[in-house]
């Protein structure tokens, strides 16, 4: 009987003891989204001094992803700088059709970059060839070209090659016409063209064409006038 009365008080202290708090659930820390994407970064240099951007400090010391560079068919951007330019496709800015090709610097070493394609010399070989574009500018601070050379199979990359020409851009301007007419040697394996800067500004090439066209048309080598007669630029 002892037994049974101790048993009795042992179940009623247990029934009366306070439960423990429910432990609400934690909310899980999102992951960290890593996009991959096909196109090329053009990582602009950072200062070892610099602190973290705003975004970078709201984000928890993670520095935004730089800029990145659209891809467009037939293109690249090359040269001595390319990290220091950003290509884009431009739907808003153009001379016909549905876009452009917007060239700008985002910071860096004042070093030429440039938007490029090459094409094969052989059905040019002989005969005279004009390259024709559209290009506007915007705050063009150093140099600007629009430019072609012809290149033999052992040309080095940073010669002239067999020759060409190119159309100087400076300043502010809407889109103007660039022309240059020059004669293909026989020796040339591929024709270059591009459009590029050496530092701050924007570019923006449109309409650009590459064809054959009779002896009739004067050469041109993309000079329109005489530039920098009083060596002020």
């Amino acid at each position: 009987m002892e037994k049974a009365s101790v048993a009795v008080v042992v179940i009623f202290l247990a029934a009366c003891a306070p439960s423990a708090p429910a432990v609400a659930p934690q909310e899980s820390t999102p992951a960290l989204a890593l996009t991959a994407s096909s196109a090329a970064p053009n990582v602009g240099p950072t200062s070892p001094d610099a602190g973290p951007t705003p975004s970078a400090a709201a984000s928890g010391g993670v520095t935004p992803a730089p800029p990145q560079s659209d891809l467009i068919l037939g293109w690249e951007i090359s040269g001595t700088d390319r990290k220091s330019y950003r290509l884009v496709r431009d739907t808003a800015t153009t001379t016909s059709g549905k876009a452009s090709a917007r060239l700008e610097w985002i910071g860096g070493d004042r070093k030429f970059g440039y938007l490029a394609q090459a094409a094969s010399a052989e059905r040019y070989r002989g005969k005279r060839v004009r390259l024709l574009g559209f290009v506007k500018g915007e705050a063009i601070g150093g140099r600007g070209d629009f430019w072609l050379r012809v290149q033999a199979a052992d040309s080095p990359g940073d010669g002239p090659g067999l020759g060409g020409g190119s159309c100087r851009l400076h300043a502010t301007f809407d889109f103007k016409r660039c022309e240059i007419v020059f004669d293909v040697p026989k020796a040339g394996e591929s024709i270059e063209l591009g459009i590029g800067l050496d530092g701050p500004g924007t570019i923006w090439p449109d309409d650009v064409k590459l064809e054959a066209v009779g002896k009739n048309v004067p050469l041109n080598s993309g000079l329109e006038h005489a530039t920098n007669l009083d060596f002020e630029e």
